[in-house]
């Protein structure tokens, strides 16, 4: 897991409530919410996108995404997914 902070964590991209280390980005594009969520890891000072949402009426579309990013993380940790950089910065 990253142990230096980010510039953009606590802007653009949130701790999602009771679910460490589960973060959200925040993105509003029109009427539209979108949530990617994802988690900083598995390396030091990366960010890594686990699945896309929507946020409507305070719920996530799909509602299972919080679960689905967890269980990507447990899989990336154990060295049973793998991670693909795309930026570098």
């Amino acid at each position: 897991m990253a142990t230096t902070p980010l510039p953009w964590v606590g802007v653009y991209v949130w701790k999602l409530r009771g679910e460490d280390p589960i973060m959200e980005v925040r993105v509003k594009l029109g009427k539209e919410q979108y949530r990617p969520l994802g988690y900083l890891g598995p390396k030091a000072d990366q960010f890594t996108l686990l699945v896309g949402a929507k946020e409507k009426s305070g719920r996530f579309d799909p509602p299972d995404a919080p679960t689905t990013a967890k269980s990507r993380v447990r899989r990336i940790e154990k060295g049973e997914a793998n991670t693909c950089e795309h930026f570098s910065g």
